[in-house]
C-alpha cells in the first residue's frame, strides 16, 4: 500500500510538467489513473484481510446498505 501511495504521489507530481491541456489529460489517463487503480487494488486487498473492528473506514457494504 505504501509503495502504491508513493507511486501515485510521483505520478501526480509528474503531471505538473505537462505543457498543455491535452498532454495533461493524456498523462492523467495513462499515469495517474493507473497508479490510482493499483493503489485501490492494494487497499481492497487489505480491507479483506483486516477485521472490521480495526478498519478505520466504512466498508463498501456499509456504504451501500446504509443509504436510506
Amino acid at each position: 500500500l505504501y509503495d502504491s501511495i508513493e507511486v501515485l504521489e510521483k505520478a501526480v507530481e509528474g503531471a505538473r510538467e505537462c505543457g498543455n491541456y491535452t498532454q495533461s489529460a493524456n498523462y492523467y489517463k495513462n499515469e495517474v489513473l493507473s497508479a490510482m487503480n493499483r493503489l485501490r487494488a492494494a487497499a481492497d486487498s487489505l480491507e479483506e484481510l483486516t477485521s472490521a473492528q480495526y478498519w478505520p473506514y466504512p466498508s463498501y457494504g456499509d456504504l451501500l446498505f446504509s443509504l436510506k
